[in-house]
């Protein structure tokens, strides 16, 4: 990506997630499914929480998002968790690219059989060919994360144009001789890859650590700002009178005569 790595702490001390009670779990009660809400939570965090991709620079922990899904007491040990986790993510799904294509797995043959072949033990020259398309498979995979971080996409499942890396070209990675990486044109950004690692997370946890967040936000302007002291409710109260449409068949009202009708609801949620 070509930017410095930033080196903020996060201090721990008070914050709500050091404070989950025990027993029920936090919930919010807003109307909507399970699936519905999560989705909705989950664009408000890629929303409003900047990440390392983020280009917009705060005062304090600068990888938020990652945070969140974490928990780590430093942005680089955040961003270093994210990263590991992208790499395992992108390493199977380029596992999977390459049992697909026959090209690929006729070259990790050839040069199973050259390494190995000379035992003349079929099965080590099948561990040597699982071992190269393991190490062929996270080659490729960091190719992907360095674009990711850099700002580009990276789809799901790579077809061939989008494939970096070639079986000689390992060695080249380890020596850092490779070029950027190629982008996939209707992929995924680092950012949806985080939204996708969100859903994933546990979410009594991504609460609150999205409230330590909050709480570390305030406390810039309000150094003593503290969520736990902090109350949130609503209650709601409706009462609605009509008149009688015919006051005069009091026998139909058990002989109330003219009093109106009233109705009154109310509805109360906090936390």
């Amino acid at each position: 990506r070509g930017s410095a790595l930033s080196g903020e702490a996060i201090e721990t001390e008070d914050l709500p997630s050091g404070q989950i009670p025990e027993g029920e779990p936090l919930t919010f009660q807003n109307g909507l499914d399970d699936l519905g809400r999560e989705v909705l939570y989950n664009v408000y965090l890629t929303e409003y929480f900047p990440s390392f991709v983020t280009e917009e620079k705060r005062n304090g922990p600068q990888y938020e998002l990652e945070y969140i899904l974490f928990g780590k007491d430093s942005d680089e040990a955040n961003l270093k968790a994210a990263v590991n986790r992208l790499l395992l993510i992108r390493e199977g799904l380029n596992i999977l690219h390459i049992l697909q294509s026959p090209e690929k797995m006729e070259a990790v043959l050839a040069m199973a059989t050259a390494i190995m072949g000379w035992t003349l033990i079929p099965a080590i020259v099948t561990l040597t060919q699982a071992a190269l398309v393991g190490a062929w498979a996270y080659g490729e995979s960091i190719m992907d994360v360095r674009t990711l971080l850099g700002g580009g996409k990276i789809s799901l499942i790579k077809n061939q144009e989008e494939w970096n890396l070639s079986l000689q070209g390992v060695a080249d990675l380890l020596k850092g001789t490779i070029a950027e990486g190629k982008e996939g044109e209707n992929g995924l950004t680092y950012t949806d890859y985080l939204m996708l690692l969100l859903f994933l997370e546990d979410k009594e946890e991504k609460y609150y650590r999205t409230m330590d967040m909050v709480q570390v936000n305030m406390r810039k302007t309000n150094p003593d700002f503290l969520m736990r002291e902090c109350i949130f409710g609503v209650q709601v109260g409706i009462s609605v009178k009509a008149g009688k449409m015919f006051p005069q068949w009091t026998w139909l009202s058990g002989g109330s005569g003219g009093r109106p009708y009233e109705y009154a609801y109310s509805v109360s949620r906090m936390y």
